[in-house]
């Protein structure tokens, strides 16, 4: 006899798990894939950037599954919205928001201090004079930036797919 099935449909009679996955990214007609970074004022600060030989630092020390998911689909030439934000734990303040635009100058590679995470390169292109603050943005998440994966996936996740037309819209708010 055949075992019972659950509403859900599970043979055994529990739940199916539900897994989130994040969308893989919607490449533009050159085949660009466009990402919002986020990282804490006090670990990545976008002058860092600014000191670095050639403006390019490795984006280090990202400890999540689903970001490593998005992180594997980057490629080199690739565009990346740099977001800034607080550190709850250390106090350090910044207006959370978008500071810069980037470009991923080598595709990701394994973390140097654990290869079971990814890594990769970052160039800056952009230090934005005024920063395209959050809550800038949320004024258009009914709008022009409806269904952004900062507003509907974990705000807490690192690394964000982006639209070619989310980030278009944020690079016309500056």
């Amino acid at each position: 006899m055949p075992p019972k099935r659950s509403a859900e449909g599970s043979p055994t009679g529990g739940k199916k798990a539900k897994t989130t996955k994040p969308a893989s990214p919607q490449r533009n007609a050159e085949g660009k894939g466009f990402y919002l970074l986020k990282r804490q004022i006090d670990v990545l600060p976008i002058s860092r950037f600014k000191k670095a030989p050639n403006k390019t630092l490795p984006i280090t020390n990202i400890r999540s599954a689903q970001a490593r998911k998005t992180i594997r689909s980057m490629q080199e030439g690739d565009e990346v919205l740099f977001y800034s934000c607080n550190n709850l734990r250390t106090k350090a303040k910044v207006d959370a928001g978008v500071y810069g635009r980037c470009t991923v100058v080598r595709a990701p590679y394994p973390d140097p201090a654990d290869d079971k995470w990814l890594s990769f390169d970052l160039r800056l292109d952009e230090a934005f004079d005024e920063p395209v603050l959050l809550s800038a943005m949320k004024e258009h998440q009914l709008d022009g930036l409806q269904a952004m994966s900062l507003f509907v996936q974990s705000p807490m996740l690192s690394v964000h797919h982006v639209s070619p037309e989310h980030f278009a819209f944020i690079l016309e708010e500056v």
